[in-house]
């Protein structure tokens, strides 16, 4: 980008300093600050000569973040004292002077200075409570618990981050679009993350708040997927006036706060103040309207009011839903430590495990591997080794410590965590007998807790009549015209590859999957058939869906991760992508994706490992099978078997894990190695 700008400007990068800010800033946050400087040079000598001071100011706090990173605190201090001299001389907004103000009490944090510290945090959090700048609140709030936590004053320390965490929900819901919703928490978790800690090593109380606790770790993860569940637009909220009604309102909060913050963030003398109260008023209107709208919608619909109005969900909601042998495990990892919740139907607790996080992301990633060799083609099957003795570590670290709660369970829900997403547990290996934790329990997954209330909802509620099975298989087994239109499509090589391997398994898997259905009930679709316009109109019509196709992960957005299909209708491209499956309305019990890495995607902080997964899941389906690596075509035994157990009537979960189980005790040489039937897992509430 930086080439292509500098190609146009033909030198005269000082004609345009504000795209050299930008890209100073996004190497910044990458921590490539050595690549942001010379950048940074060049948008301070394009300021200079267009003589505008305000940029020039914000070039010097751009500045004081990059040598703060560098831990060169005293001219970062200088730099930020610097712009607020400027902003003061030019009679800057307040927005501008609590943004100095910050980053000198940074900087005066780091060099043990307190006193000029707090003052400098102080006349921040008063400027940005007067210009309701909600961005400067949380991070002045989070400055200030840190430097009383570190005084061991935890009262005062939880007041700040309680209200940092306010300001946040407050700027998220009400303040930014939809596109930014992904990436809003990527630099704001860390406030959760570090409440979390002082709260549960909180002296003060015998006994942490579970709740409180349990609820700061839900905020941290698949919000994106909360809010779409919860727009009330789409599934199960669409036919319910209430949340349209409340979302129009939502919508007018979030139009007058921008009008609001738009005008304070202008210098003093520019700012229209009788516009400003007048959008006040009404502001106070609106919320006064919302949160009537809130409380009578949650009277009427308590079931959805925990998704839809993003009220904390306790652990006695939790328990509720969890049967007598079901055991919920849900992981949380904060900046230094991992937690574990562990709650049933009778019982609920939290402890701190005593595995690092650094050496828990080195264990998951060495333990897979092997696989991504196989995968990349470094080392073939009959080679693949799998590291038994990290397995049992891992089994050490993260199973073991909670015996006492396992033993008399048959069922494990498991909420993953950071790295804990990529790690299927069933190939955990218990040391005392030996056995994969697949043998002794019945395994399934979910991406937040959040999802236990809206799923059980779908498990109980009527569909009407749905046909079986629609089943899709091979579509590279196409007329050569469509297998070109694609491939002249795809720009990327690792999808070009993906499209010109055939899957001639996956036929037969579909066609003995759907044996055991009643053939008037059962759609398969193979080879130039297997279309994406074919699943758009009759997906919402069965009960089973089931892809034997390729996935495509795009890591760098996972909103354009897709199931290779034929394209069928002409404006149809054959990739099915995760931004068309959203807005979908499904009536699924199960989507089962028999396909690779269709259960990886992008790590985000504040939404987890998104994926195909959670798609599937805004789309309505109460249940997503997905694999957390590259699968073998010898694999298509296990899909067979698991829907011919599904069809005996077995519980959907029982049904996977039994299909394991059976592929194991083949006589097969490579039945028993975890890389073939470890990556397919079970999401959802079976």
């Amino acid at each position: 980008a930086v080439a292509f700008v500098e190609d146009r400007l033909d030198g005269r990068y000082e004609n345009y300093p504000e795209a050299y800010i930008h890209f100073a800033l996004h190497n910044i946050r990458r921590e490539k600050l050595d690549t942001a400087e010379p950048l940074l040079e060049k948008a301070f000598t394009g300021y200079r000569t267009l003589n505008t001071p305000r940029e020039i100011a914000n070039s010097y706090l751009v500045e004081a973040e990059l040598e703060f990173l560098r831990d060169n605190f005293a001219l970062s201090l200088e730099h930020a004292r610097t712009a607020a001299q400027i902003y003061d001389t030019i009679g800057a907004s307040d927005a501008d002077l609590a943004g100095a103000y910050l980053w000198m009490g940074l900087a005066f944090h780091e060099t043990g200075v307190r006193d000029s510290a707090l003052a400098y945090y102080q006349m921040t959090e008063e400027l940005s409570r007067q210009i309701e700048d909600r961005d400067a609140s949380w991070r002045v709030h989070y400055r200030l618990a840190r430097l009383f936590n570190e005084e061991e004053d935890t009262e005062r320390a939880a007041h700040h981050l309680e209200q940092s965490i306010a300001s946040i929900e407050r700027l998220r819901y009400f303040s930014i679009s939809p596109e930014l919703a992904g990436s809003f928490l990527t630099d704001k978790t860390t406030v959760y993350k570090y409440y979390f800690d002082v709260l549960f090593n909180d002296r003060r109380t015998q006994r942490p708040d579970q709740d409180k606790l349990f609820a700061l770790s839900e905020q941290t993860r698949g919000r994106v997927l909360l809010d779409i569940l919860g727009a009330g637009m789409q599934n199960i909220f669409s036919q319910i006036r209430e949340s349209a009604e409340l979302q129009e309102t939502e919508e007018r909060i979030v139009a007058v706060n921008r009008f609001i913050r738009d005008e304070l963030a202008k210098p003093v003398n520019e700012r229209r103040n009788e516009l400003i109260n007048e959008w006040q008023e009404q502001l106070t209107i609106l919320q006064r309207e919302y949160d009537t709208g809130r409380t009578e919608f949650a009277a009427a619909h308590p079931e959805l009011s925990t998704m839809f109005l993003h009220e904390p969900l306790t652990i006695a909601d939790i328990q509720t839903y969890l049967p007598l042998n079901t055991l919920l495990i849900s992981y949380f990892m904060s900046d230094e430590y991992l937690y574990s919740f562990i709650i049933s139907s009778g019982n609920a607790d939290i402890i701190k495990l005593s595995v690092i996080n650094e050496q828990l992301r080195y264990a998951v990633e060495r333990l897979r591997i092997p696989f991504e060799d196989v995968k990349e083609g470094r080392i073939d099957l009959l080679r693949l080794e799998f590291d038994i003795d990290l397995s049992r570590e891992l089994y050490a670290e993260l199973i073991e410590p909670l015996a006492e709660y396992i033993d008399d369970k048959e069922r494990l829900i498991i909420v993953p965590d950071g790295p804990l997403y990529y790690l299927p547990f069933e190939l955990l290996i218990a040391d005392d007998t030996g056995r994969y934790l697949l043998e002794d329990f019945v395994i399934s997954y979910l991406p937040t807790c959040a999802l236990i209330p809206l799923l059980h909802e779908r498990r109980e509620r009527e569909t009407g009549t749905l046909q079986s099975l629609m089943a899709f298989g091979d579509p590279l087994a196409r007329p050569e015209e469509s297998e070109d239109k694609l491939i002249a499509l795809s720009t990327e090589p690792q999808l070009r590859n993906i499209l010109m391997t055939p899957l001639p398994a996956a036929s037969r898997e579909v066609e003995e999957i759907a044996l055991f259905f009643d053939p008037d009930e059962v759609l398969i679709l193979t080879g130039d058939v297997a279309t994406e316009s074919a699943f758009k109109r009759y997906a919402s019509n069965y009960r089973y869906i089931h892809f034997a196709t390729h996935g495509y992960v795009n890591e760098l957005n996972p909103n354009y991760s897709a199931l290779l299909l034929n394209p069928g209708e002409e404006g149809e491209d054959g990739l099915l992508h995760a931004y068309e499956i959203f807005p979908l309305t499904l009536n699924a019990e199960l989507v089962s994706m028999s396909a690779c890495e269709t259960g990886l995607g992008r790590y985000m902080e504040g939404e987890g490992l998104i994926s195909l997964v959670q798609a599937f899941f805004a789309a309505g389906s109460r249940n997503v099978m997905a694999s957390l690596w590259s699968v073998e075509e010898s694999t298509y035994p296990i899909m067979v078997e698991f829907y011919k157990n599904i069809n005996n009537g077995m519980n959907i979960a029982d049904a996977l894990r039994e299909a394991k189980l059976t592929f194991i005790s083949t006589d097969s040489a490579f039945g028993t190695h975890p890389f073939l039937w470890a990556p397919f897992v079970l999401y959802g509430l079976p």
